[in-house]
């Protein structure tokens, strides 16, 4: 039987058209951790390359078939290692040997890897792969991963535009900190208007969760959580640094007894760092990100040492790969619901992008993961 073989590694870079409807994922202010320094190079629009774009992997094999994934974001770097270290590797390999490639792409970028742009670029190839296996196989990826373990994902919806999140039926929600630590006093003060208000519009029943995004310190994040214990928050999520495993565990003492849960691990980067959370006692609830995990592959070891250590592993949505993150999630007996980034559709970098409603979310049936790129999503450039 003649193996099936990679031909091609193409990575395409796409240049975003500006989003077009008012339900904007960012549209106030957002702690970031970089606040302190206003000559920063990062604006609202551009920050962490959200909104700026999308860099894209294409992997073809010889039967004409491709698969697609992306890097997270308009980042250039991740990129540059698919075409000049990745691509040599694949080409001429077995698609289909996704683990062994996986492996390979490793141990080969150790030296200027383990964490950051290297595993960037592992997860949109190795996200790439999962979509040809599917689409070799005529079959959706969770079916791959071994059938369903729900009908449909519950779901909490992401961004500052809460009163459209509750319009279609979806009222759990988590929204950006506006200030963080960085801000001080009167930032406090506009943190708990601003929460005491969310809570006002969508009623008493709905999960409200803060995504601090690294910005607090421990002080802060002590005082801004007892100042909003009354409106019975659900978790506050990545205060701090990942590598900060002092401040999760004394957070995580003090929260714990007022209801209120810490998670993360959105900033962390394979099984390696998520052992170390869960193993320091620094979460309640994992939050690794599929292109900083390591795509599909390493995200399943994840879920699967986070089930034998009985936690709940609920992947952080960036956008562009969430159907990825869906299929690992339908897959998964301790991923009870899911996250969804509510970014204006025009702003998906692929079509069929799932969009919840009535609290729920679920994923077509199609090969592969069933997306193809969004040709009115932006430019490509060189």
């Amino acid at each position: 039987m003649n193996m099936t073989k990679i031909t091609n590694v193409e990575v395409i870079r796409l240049k975003a058209k500006q989003p077009s409807s008012p339900n904007y994922t960012w549209d106030q202010p957002v702690a970031r951790p970089y606040d302190k320094y206003p000559e920063s190079l990062y604006d609202k629009e551009n920050w962490m390359a959200i909104g700026a774009g999308e860099v894209v992997v294409k992997i073809t094999c010889d039967e004409g078939v491709y698969g697609l994934g992306s890097v997270g974001g308009y980042k250039l770097v991740p990129g540059d290692i698919v075409e000049r270290q990745l691509k040599p590797l694949l080409i001429g390999k077995n698609p289909l040997q996704i683990t062994k490639l996986w492996d390979a792409m490793f141990q080969t970028t150790i030296p200027v890897g383990r964490k950051g742009a290297a595993i960037e670029a592992i997860s949109a190839v190795d996200i790439a792969l999962w979509d040809l296996f599917g689409k070799l196989a005529g079959q959706p990826v969770y079916q791959l991963l071994g059938g369903r373990v729900r009908d449909d994902i519950p779901v909490y919806c992401t961004g500052s535009d809460y009163e459209y999140h509750k319009s279609i039926g979806c009222p759990n929600t988590k929204i950006p900190l506006p200030y963080g630590a960085i801000a001080g006093p009167d930032g406090l003060r506009k943190n708990v208007e601003y929460i005491t208000k969310v809570r006002e519009i969508l009623g008493p029943d709905a999960d409200i969760m803060i995504d601090c995004w690294m910005s607090l310190d421990l002080e802060y994040a002590i005082k801004l959580a007892r100042a909003i214990e009354h409106l019975d928050i659900r978790w506050i999520e990545e205060p701090f640094i990942a590598d900060n495993y002092d401040d999760y565990r004394r957070l995580r003492d003090i929260l714990n007894p007022m209801g209120i849960l810490v998670t993360g691990g959105e900033h962390e980067f394979t099984l390696y760092g998520v052992r170390d959370l869960i193993e320091k006692g620094c979460v309640d609830i994992i939050q690794t990100d599929i292109w900083r995990a390591g795509g599909v592959t390493e995200l399943k070891n994840i879920t699967a040492y986070a089930s034998a250590h009985h936690m709940k592993v609920i992947p952080h949505d960036h956008g562009g790969a969430g159907p990825a993150a869906l299929h690992v999630t339908l897959n998964s007996v301790n991923s009870p619901f899911a996250e969804v980034l509510m970014r204006n559709p025009d702003t998906s970098v692929f079509t069929n992008q799932p969009r919840p409603k009535n609290g729920v979310i679920n994923v077509t049936d199609g090969p592969g993961f069933d997306y193809e790129i969004n040709p009115d999503f932006g430019d490509i450039v060189d």
